[in-house]
């Protein structure tokens, strides 16, 4: 059974787990990370794809829910108040973003990233959660 949920997720029913939601093959195979996060600041992440891995050196579980890291705790200090204020500045007008900034990975690289995504808003237009995509940007630091 496959049922959209808000605009990136895509859920499957497992045949092996029955029941257990799984990203469909092309999200993880995407060079970089498509995820949903919180609404609210300081928006933890709901679900991220397995390109989280290639993109941060983080599996999925340590991601989710800031289980382990937080991602925005992974963009780099100098940059941070930069890709926030973007951020927020889209949402409030209700428009998509488009940020690069510099993260650092599980073995301290530093990468540049392009962030992009929207809010995902109810009904009454309460802002519910956050849905986008992290690419590599190969700028090199």
């Amino acid at each position: 059974m496959v049922k959209k949920t808000h605009n990136i997720k895509i859920q499957v029913e497992d045949r092996k787990k029955p029941g257990a939601p799984v990203y469909a093959s092309f999200m993880d195979s995407l060079s970089g990370m498509v995820y949903m996060c919180e609404g609210s600041y300081p928006w933890a992440m709901k679900s991220v794809s397995e390109g989280c891995l290639g993109l941060t050196g983080y599996p999925t579980s340590a991601l989710v829910e800031d289980r382990k890291v937080s991602f925005r705790g992974l963009i780099i200090p100098d940059d941070k108040n930069y890709v926030n204020e973007k951020i927020r500045f889209a949402i409030k007008q209700g428009s998509p973003f488009e940020v690069v900034y510099r993260l650092r990975d599980i073995n301290g690289n530093e990468k540049w990233v392009l962030e992009k995504g929207k809010g995902v808003y109810s009904v009454t237009g309460e802002l519910e959660s956050i849905e986008g995509f992290v690419t590599d940007e190969g700028c090199g630091s």
